[in-house]
């Protein structure tokens, strides 16, 4: 072990009353469609920090007080700031990080666009899924490893996401089904993304009887796709003016069992992800 590596050692080592503090060895996770097999490393500590301030959930409790009394009217929650945590890694040979190692790390961790990050060998972390961009990378000492690399990823939301949950039906008149979406924030909506193909020429309706959402879109001819993200709001078809047919209306989740109607001919494509409260 040299030098640097051994001061670090007993500094934590010191820093944590005496005790060892053990490295979550062989935690493995994928981003951007790499997995950190890739480049023999492990992940030596995982989502937060050792004292768990990644944990905080900071809320802006948006408010004024009221002009007749000292109470204060409640107006919104916002949250101020995404999800952000750092992911150190580290040689799992116990060797440096060398200088030509540490910028094919960067090349592959400090992408310039959001993406997919997936812990997949942990067991609490499993069904987890995080869309979020580096924002920096630091090299420090880990334990008895000689040389680690710190990134500090940030997210496009306050939360992380499930899996991606994927649905297909064939409606061929009235179809009624049931969707439970356990969401871990109450009074949200999640909006899905659609893909439609029609059966026959006429008109198709989606209804969630528990939101009371209700989308319409009139004279399809058969064949039409037509594909729609409610949380992006964008929406297209294989045929013209689908704007002039659509009721202008959006389909969402609430929290726990949707009740759902489907009146048409056509077969349809329902995908959406679930928001996962993990430390905001």
């Amino acid at each position: 072990m040299c030098v640097t590596a051994t001061r670090a050692f007993l500094i934590n080592f010191l820093m944590n009353g005496g005790f060892i503090m053990t490295i979550n060895k062989g935690v493995k996770f994928v981003y951007a469609n790499r997995t950190i097999d890739e480049f023999a490393m492990g992940l030596a500590s995982a989502i937060g920090s050792i004292s768990r301030s990644g944990n905080v959930e900071n809320r802006n409790i948006i408010t004024t007080q009221n002009v007749f009394s000292n109470r204060f009217n409640l107006h919104g929650i916002k949250y101020d700031k995404p999800l952000t945590f750092d992911l150190i890694l580290y040689k799992e040979d116990s060797s440096f990080i060398n200088a030509n190692e540490e910028r094919t790390l960067k090349k592959w961790l400090l992408c310039n666009r959001y993406d997919w990050l997936y812990v997949y060998d942990q067991t609490d972390l499993s069904s987890v899924y995080y869309y979020c961009i580096a924002s920096s990378a630091e090299m420090i000492d880990v334990g008895v490893y000689s040389g680690g690399l710190k990134i500090t990823f940030v997210c496009d939301a306050p939360w992380a996401y499930s899996e991606l949950i994927k649905r297909n039906y064939t409606c061929t008149s009235t179809l009624s089904l049931k969707l439970n979406t356990p969401i871990d924030f109450n009074q949200m909506i999640v909006y899905p993304s659609i893909v439609i193909t029609t059966l026959s020429n006429g008109n198709i309706t989606i209804n969630n009887n528990t939101t009371g959402d209700s989308v319409v879109f009139n004279n399809c001819t058969n064949g039409e796709v037509i594909k729609v993200d409610f949380d992006a709001d964008k929406i297209s078809s294989t045929k013209d003016n689908i704007i002039s047919r659509w009721n202008k209306k959006s389909f969402g989740f609430c929290d726990g069992l949707n009740d759902i109607t489907l009146n048409g001919n056509f077969k349809i494509t329902i995908e959406y992800r679930l928001p996962i409260r993990v430390g905001a």
